[in-house]
């Protein structure tokens, strides 16, 4: 890999803050920003403002009954 080009990254986890997986995909997330690299974090629960973090449709699978 060239040192010039920096790394996509996309993570996924259930919640931006909870408990010690959301704190590890969090702090690598950040971490990886400090260095440069393009780094999203996908969440089923987007329960922080934090920059690169995506919030997961929940509704898209479901049926009207559930939305309601």
């Amino acid at each position: 890999m060239s040192a010039e080009r920096p790394l996509r990254v996309l993570s996924v986890n259930a919640a931006v803050i909870g408990g010690g997986a959301e704190k590890v995909s969090l702090t690598l997330h950040r971490r990886l920003l400090e260095r440069g690299q393009e780094s999203w974090l996908a969440v089923g629960n987007r329960n922080a403002e934090e920059p690169g973090t995506l919030q997961i449709p929940r509704d898209a699978g479901r049926g009207a009954w559930a939305r309601a």
